[in-house]
């Protein structure tokens, strides 16, 4: 208790330039809270965020970040603010985010780079959504403008590049020289949507006399950790040490989840001290256990106060979202109709998201409001669609959704809605995820399948898998992470809907499915065709020769990898024919270092001593996956001119049933 308030004290004082006033103030939340009255803390904790805001919307208006953040945004963004960890490494690339090695606060990151200057001019912030990069621009521009009061040589400037004229506003700032440039949210830009390597050299020849330059983009903007960028495009203009690049480097760093001690910080600021703080307390540290959005999603987490005190349990993103937004109209339900404000939201993030992706901003003007209430035929008051509504008014006029990803989870009830027009722009991966989210949560399969159902040329919704993953040789840990279910979650295919995506042609004693979800084509031995499988095995030998015939596989397709036969069985159950053999072996196309591996499904095990069992993956219906490896060693490739037997023979045996999977081809 004396901790919290003592962070308090100095939290305000630290606020305030008064130092009466901060006095004063610090003395009644301080008695405040002692004499059990939180209201009175909250309220005076509320005026000295206003005042901050107020300092700081003044100084983005003085400078060329005219109408940039709303006052909200800014209170929103320096409220009970816990700085972020940052690791050089993507958190993603872990199956638990949170187990990502931290390497230090992202402040001080930010800072050691801006001190040492030269090569380190340049750096692009990495985080998924919700994970606070905007929220760090406004704090790191709040620290420096609280800095340069005693030294002013040094200006910063905030662009959001979702906003039309980010260029242009780039060129106009004047002292470039002696300004740290930040520049937000480089996903959102519609230019860098359509070509983000081009773009980004667009943008940084734009920036490129800037003491600093630092952008933020969400991680998964990029298919990939080697696609993102390490190059700025700005040539040295000075002498280089031999071997050097001639373009200055641009230095990634990622946000990485909240620590247990983060999170604990988190907790105690938002249950304060009182009667039932420990109860509550306990209760958001388990849900926040629970689900992993909410430790590296600050604007997720934010949401736990209210989860907690109404006794709800939720585990999936789409009602955590759900959740958000039906508070907000249940609050404004005194103003305005939910049902009426609800559609009213929808619309208009599908109408500001096409406006977004033609490359016309972020926000809608009111002239642009009033058209569009007009088209839509809101029968409603202009000022209540402004005023009780998700959208948030900057400085200048203007408006827009008060976070990107409420735009997106808008855009997506309306898409299930039934809206078409969502089907004519490009789906961003956090509208992929809500609406998977959506299809693992709710009990209503249609619903969602008649929206997949439709032409989704245009929004590149499918194939789900952002790319696919050729076989490949797995480590132990990565096999035992993949049979344990520690994939990410948000990715996963609801099973009913990737079992109405699959479509099944019998011919010639073979099965062909069709899965149009991650668009393959798998192709299986009807065995109920024969009196006897093993007719119908290849040798290890066979097998391990195709993996080097690169012709082979193009005519024939490739073994499956140990992730697509997970993901594939999950569904397999469910269909009236029994496509793979149960308790017997099937070549995978993985392998365990120079070991092979093949896998079967059933209620037990293989017996045959050949196969070494690694492993199994259960499915709620009791159906089972093992995973094994050959007891022997993986053959070599046969060498042209030496006989069929000379190569292994002690690998003749090793014979399993053989599937193929190609990638394409699965809506012919």
């Amino acid at each position: 208790m004396g901790h919290e308030l003592a962070s308090a004290i100095a939290f305000i004082t630290a606020t305030l330039h008064n130092e009466y006033v901060a006095s004063f103030l610090a003395i009644g939340g301080a008695l405040g809270a002692l004499s059990g009255y939180p209201k009175l803390a909250s309220a005076v904790k509320g005026y000295i965020f206003e005042h901050r805001a107020a300092r700081i919307e003044a100084a983005m208006t003085e400078s060329n970040s005219v109408g940039a953040f709303t006052r909200q945004e800014i209170i929103d963004a320096i409220s009970d603010y816990i700085e972020p960890n940052c690791s050089s490494t993507d958190p993603s690339d872990e199956d638990d985010p949170r187990n990502v090695a931290v390497t230090m606060s992202l402040f001080d990151a930010i800072e050691s780079h801006l001190q040492k200057g030269g090569t380190n001019r340049h750096v692009i912030i990495l985080a998924d959504s919700g994970m606070g990069k905007t929220t760090f621009c406004l704090n790191f521009y709040a620290k420096k403008i609280a800095e340069n009061k005693k030294n002013d040589r040094v200006a910063v400037t905030v662009i959001p590049l979702g906003r039309a004229g980010a260029l242009e506003k780039i060129k106009d700032i004047a002292r470039k020289r002696d300004t740290i440039l930040l520049l937000d949210a480089l996903d959102e830009d519609p230019a860098a949507q359509k070509d983000s390597l081009a773009r980004l050299r667009e943008l940084m020849e734009a920036a490129s006399d800037f003491r600093h330059v630092i952008i933020t983009c969400r991680s998964q903007f990029f298919p990939s950790d080697d696609a993102i960028p390490d190059r700025s495009g700005i040539m040295f203009a000075g002498p280089r040490k031999g071997g050097a690049s001639r373009e200055y480097p641009l230095h990634r760093v990622f946000i990485t989840p909240f620590t247990d001690e983060q999170i604990d910080r988190y907790v105690k600021k938002h249950f304060p001290l009182s009667y039932r703080a420990s109860s509550d307390r306990k209760d958001a540290r388990e849900m926040i256990k629970n689900i992993s959005e909410l430790s590296f999603r600050p604007m997720l987490l934010a949401l736990v106060p209210d989860l907690v005190r109404n006794n709800q349990v939720i585990r999936e993103l789409f009602p955590l979202y759900e959740f958000m937004v039906n508070n907000w109209l249940i609050r404004e339900s005194s103003w305005i109709r939910e049902e009426t404000l609800s559609k009213v939201s929808r619309m208009l993030a599908v109408d500001l998201y096409c406006k977004q992706q033609n490359g016309k901003g972020d926000r809608f003007s009111q002239a642009e409001l009033d058209e569009l209430c007009v088209k839509h035929d809101f029968i409603v008051d202009q000022w209540l669609i402004t005023q009780r509504s998700l959208l948030n008014r900057d400085a200048a006029g203007n408006y827009k959704f008060a976070h990107r990803s409420i735009l997106e989870f808008l855009f997506v009830l309306e898409a299930l809605d039934g809206n078409t027009r969502c089907l004519d722009v490009r789906w961003t991966n956090q509208m992929r995820d809500f609406l998977l989210s959506y299809g693992r949560e709710t009990a209503d399969f249609s619903f969602g399948w008649r929206l997949l159902q439709l032409d989704h040329t245009k929004t590149d919704l499918f194939p789900l898998n952002d790319q696919a993953d050729n076989p490949k040789a797995l480590t132990m840990p990565e096999i035992k992470s993949a049979l344990d279910g520690k994939r990410d979650k948000k990715s996963l295919f609801p099973v009913q809907w990737h079992l109405a995506s699959l479509r099944l042609v019998k011919e010639a004693g073979y099965f062909t499915i069709f899965d149009s979800a991650f668009d393959r084509v798998w192709n299986f031995i009807d065995y109920s065709t024969i009196e006897e499988p093993s007719v119908y095995y290849d040798s290890a030998v066979k097998i391990s020769n195709e993996l080097y015939d690169e012709d082979h596989v193009h005519r024939h397709g490739r073994l499956p990898t140990l992730e697509e036969v997970i993901s594939l069985c999950g569904v397999l159950p469910h269909c009236e024919d029994a496509l793979i053999c149960p308790q017997l072996p099937y070549w995978l196309g993985d392998t365990l270092g120079d070991r092979m591996l093949v896998f079967s499904v059933g209620s037990q095990a293989l017996t045959d001593t050949r196969f070494v069992l690694l492993g199994q993956h259960f499915y709620p219906n009791g159906y089972r996956l093992y995973v094994y490896h050959l007891a022997s060693r993986k053959p070599q490739p046969i060498v042209f001119g030496r006989e069929f037997g000379d190569s292994r023979p002690d690998n003749k045996h090793d014979e399993a049933l053989t599937c193929r999977v190609r990638v394409g081809g699965s809506h012919s």
